[in-house]
């Protein structure tokens, strides 16, 4: 064969070679971090979703945003990357999960605006709703997302015709900033009347709430109260600040009874509030309530206890402190034995609905809405109506064993030298073969 032509077919060869490699080589970096997998080969299948992760995940329909608080470095080591392991499995498994990192010390104002206290801290935000996680755990991360898109918003209809107090009122006393806020949280309102046949069907995921009235309700209308809460339609019971005659009979029906009196306080006196606000010594912990931790003021705080006959079971929503009440004797006299604390200002209940029964509406009014942590309260208190969700317990997974985990970028990468011998072995034959032709 001729010498020139064997020299220009190993050199072409060679190009070949060459180019076929750089072809290979820009085409894994490009697209080897689109395609987001992993391969676990640990014993314990630690970076394995588990089957009732991967079911709540399936379900998303709309994108969540996760903010993660944390710092570039810090003592603990590198966080950010931990924190990272720990997400790849579920970034891996669906699309709909945005991960962003945040630096506290870089965006002071966003970690103040999530009242972010510690390194590493997660928040997920989800249809205008946010939830803090410092504990990240498996369970603790899809109990959130499971009670977040889980969320299922009814229509509030307001009755009117007795002087309520308007949830479009622009009067001190009136409610319209609190419900824009609640209206952004998914919320839609309509007023209603209860002799309107127009409307006299609610649907099932209504919530019919009367709103402080100022005047008595008619015999007739707290019985279509009673059917509709009978028919499954949940009501909410915000009362007056004084005691009207109407409530003996919405009261006896609810197994409820609630006092004249509203309570003084010592304590709100010494901040200098008006006598008539209560500080509650705490807001108990369950449902939508299950992460408030704020303070709250109650004005006019009238109290309510449950009767033994009662059908709906109630739970204390709020806990008020026994020796903040300066007008004990009071309700002694109407036979409140304050001492053994079966008593509240705000229950919850559950039949065949869900009942709410409050005291004073004036707790979100626009002149006290902005009080402590009114407003969040008020809104977690009308979530409560709208989901009721199990809560999902998952074994947490054990430490790192000593077997693997492959993620893309290492099994791609692996492989490519695994059959870079054979594609060597390839074109050598090639060039073998042509070169034999000459």
């Amino acid at each position: 064969m001729n010498k020139k032509i064997s020299v220009k077919l190993l050199s072409a060869s060679n190009y070949l070679l060459y180019l076929f490699l750089s072809i290979l080589l820009i085409v894994s970096l490009i697209f080897i971090d689109k395609f987001n997998h992993f391969y676990d080969l640990t014993n314990n299948r630690k970076f394995t979703i588990s089957e009732e992760s991967s079911k709540i995940l399936k379900e998303l329909k709309e994108d969540i945003d996760i903010l993660v608080f944390s710092t570039k470095e810090s003592v603990e080591g590198n966080t950010r990357k931990d924190l990272y392991k720990f997400f790849k499995p579920y970034l891996s498994y669906t699309n709909k999960i945005i991960l962003k990192f945040v630096d506290p010390r870089e965006e002071p104002f966003l970690a103040e605006k999530y009242k972010i206290t510690q390194n590493g801290e997660v928040v997920i935000n989800f249809n205008n709703q946010s939830t803090n996680i410092k504990e990240l755990t498996e369970s603790n991360f899809l109990n959130t997302i499971n009670k977040l898109t889980n969320v299922k918003i009814s229509n509030l209809y307001f009755i009117e015709g007795h002087g309520e107090s308007g949830f479009d009122s622009i009067d001190p006393r009136g409610s319209n900033r609190f419900f824009n806020s609640l209206s952004k949280a998914g919320f839609k309102f309509e007023k209603f009347n209860l002799f309107n046949e127009e409307i006299g069907k609610l649907p099932a995921s209504a919530t019919l709430i009367l709103l402080s009235p100022e005047k008595n309700l008619l015999k007739g209308e707290i019985k279509k109260i009673t059917s509709y809460i009978d028919s499954g339609i949940n009501f909410v019971w915000f009362l007056n600040s004084k005691k009207l005659d109407y409530e003996d009979e919405l009261s006896e029906y609810l197994g409820i009874k609630i006092s004249n009196n509203a309570v003084e306080s010592k304590r709100s006196v010494n901040l200098n509030m008006s006598k008539d606000f209560t500080i509650p010594k705490q807001v108990n912990k369950f449902g939508s309530l299950n992460d408030f931790n704020g303070t709250i003021v109650l004005p006019f705080t009238r109290i309510i206890k449950q009767n033994t006959s009662s059908k709906f079971n109630f739970k204390k929503i709020v806990d008020l402190d026994y020796s903040d009440i300066k007008n004990k004797r009071e309700f002694m006299n109407e036979q409140f034995d304050l001492s053994n604390d079966n008593y509240s200002p705000i229950i919850i209940g559950k039949d065949t609905a869900k009942v709410i029964v409050s005291t004073s509406s004036d707790f979100f009014s626009n002149e006290n809405y902005g009080l402590y942590s009114n407003l969040e309260f008020g809104i977690k208190l009308f979530r409560f109506l709208n989901y009721e969700i199990n809560k999902i317990f998952i074994a947490e997974k054990t430490r790192d064993d000593l077997s693997l985990l492959i993620n893309n970028r290492v099994f791609y990468s692996s492989n490519f030298f695994l059959i870079l011998p054979f594609i060597f072995f390839v074109l050598g034959f090639f060039v073998w073969w042509k070169r034999k032709r000459y």
